[in-house]
């Protein structure tokens, strides 16, 4: 705590995390590695799809923005990403589509269709345009939850709660590693309405394999090695599901512009207060010769969580 907190002039507060099974699970009934993610990666995931929702920490705030440890906003960004989400009156805020591994999503799309009936309703219409096949179930879309921004209210309501909960009791995410992922997919297409969630498209953001804006005069200044340590070809969404999601939180709302406007950016930054802008203009805005030697060397050290992990004699929460 004490080496995080050195490296921001803001507050910083942490919180413990308790790690245990819920009630209706035995410790039999849980195996130690599923595909190699041990129990307490697990435990990660419980907390991160549903958890978190209920700290008591997040009481006094309307947002939340989740980062991974090894997740990196390669430059500033110009414009305050709360104002854009309260702006567009939305509830969650992604940075990439992809595709779930099959064999850690063994059985949530017949969990997930279950739920849906249990409630006696159609699939909602924006769930439905990620289903496939006969019968039809979801497709395994999912999004990168190692950066989300979402509205608490929305984790703390009551069809949010009941959705974890279904999952949840099932036991799927410690039997099978359900991930947070799918999970928070599935909640946004299906609780909520299509001008609600928001694509973060113009971020400058790197994690793991996922690369996303690297600025121009950056990549220029890269050298061959650094280019060759970095994940494979800069790129955005999965293109089948960037169709889908981009037509489906496209705003068609005339109380915002009267038109089809894009689901985020200049005509967001007019509504907030903030400004906000188009990649181009947030990529020409950062210092270009320090992302160049911070890219490299995030490409070189792979995580930078391993120079933040805490010292033997340091309490870790």
């Amino acid at each position: 705590r004490r080496r995080l907190s050195s490296l921001t002039s803001s507050t910083m507060r942490f919180a413990r995390v308790l790690n245990q099974l819920p009630p209706w699970l035995r410790a039999s009934q849980v195996p130690e590695q599923v595909l190699g993610f041990p129990i307490e990666y697990r435990h990660m995931i419980r907390w991160k799809a549903g958890l978190m929702w209920q700290m008591r920490e997040l009481d006094e705030f309307e947002f939340v923005w989740s980062l991974d440890t090894d997740a990196f906003l390669l430059g500033p960004l110009s414009y305050d990403v709360f104002a854009v989400m309260e702006s567009m009156r939305a509830s969650y805020g992604y940075i990439d589509v992809n595709v779930e591994t099959a064999q850690v999503a063994d059985g949530l799309a017949e969990c997930i269709e279950d739920f849906i009936r249990g409630n006696g309703t159609e699939p909602p219409p924006l769930f439905d345009l990620f289903r496939r096949g006969t019968p039809r179930r979801w497709d395994g879309s999912k999004f990168y939850t190692n950066f989300q921004i979402a509205r608490i209210s929305f984790g703390r309501s009551v069809p949010y709660r009941k959705l974890f909960d279904h999952v949840d009791r099932s036991g799927g995410i410690f039997k099978h590693r359900w991930g947070a992922d799918p999970f928070m997919f599935i909640a946004a297409t299906t609780l909520l309405a299509e001008h609600q969630i928001v694509h973060f498209d113009d971020v400058p953001y790197l994690h793991q394999h996922l690369l996303s804006n690297l600025p121009a005069q950056v990549a220029a200044n890269l050298t061959a090695r650094d280019t060759q340590l970095l994940p494979g070809t800069p790129r955005g969404m999965r293109a089948s599901a960037a169709t889908r999601v981009s037509s489906a939180t496209t705003s068609t709302d005339p109380e915002r512009s009267g038109s089809t406007t894009p689901k985020y950016g200049v005509t967001a930054a007019a509504e907030g207060s903030t400004a906000a802008t188009s990649g181009s203009s947030t990529a020409t805005a950062v210092d270009a010769a320090g992302m160049v030697e911070g890219v490299a060397a995030i490409g070189r050290t792979g995580a930078i969580a391993e120079g933040l992990a805490p010292k033997e004699d340091e309490e870790a929460e």
